[in-house]
């Protein structure tokens, strides 16, 4: 997904639960929603296959990346949230 160079940054990004399943939202550094992408994902282990329901969703914008699975945190009701880096597009592998 590309992000709109004219929006404010995207700096967090949440995986929950609503009345129709899990999503994920992008939050900008305005802490506005930007996003919300529907997740085929069931709701169990969430650091293998819920981060891979987030990955072929495209779910987290071009450009940017979590700190791996380390990088994203359970809270109390239930969500996970990681905050958002931007990659450099100048290294490469």
């Amino acid at each position: 997904m590309s992000i709109d160079p004219h929006l404010p940054e995207p700096t967090t990004a949440t995986v929950t639960r609503t009345n129709s399943g899990w999503v994920a939202r992008i939050y900008g550094a305005d802490t506005l929603l930007m996003t919300e992408t529907p997740l085929a994902w069931g709701g169990v282990d969430f650091y293998s296959d819920g981060l891979d329901a987030v990955a072929r969703a495209h779910a987290i914008p071009d450009g940017y990346a979590s700190k791996g699975a380390q990088g994203w945190d359970k809270t109390p009701d239930g969500s996970y949230s990681a905050v958002l880096h931007r990659l450099d597009l100048r290294m490469t592998l």
